[in-house]
């Protein structure tokens, strides 16, 4: 099975795109919350919370499915 995404299963794509898609969603709100409307480049700050936040929930199913493929063998 190995680390491509391509080659999971699809219900663990599902769940990939669903962590990734949630904690961008999750990035984008911290970022509401963190910077001022106000603030120079607001929605240059706004995508790099995002972006943190779906780079943080792929690391996680990345993860998640290295242990399970780890467990199988």
């Amino acid at each position: 099975m190995g680390l491509n995404p391509v080659h999971w299963k699809r219900e663990h794509q599902i769940a990939f795109l669903v962590a990734v898609v949630a904690c961008a969603g999750l990035g984008a709100f911290a970022g509401t919350k963190r910077v001022d409307p106000s603030a120079n480049l607001y929605w240059v700050w706004i995508g790099l919370w995002t972006a943190t936040g779906a780079i943080l929930g792929a690391v996680g199913a990345f993860i998640s499915q290295f242990i399970r493929n780890r467990g199988s063998r």
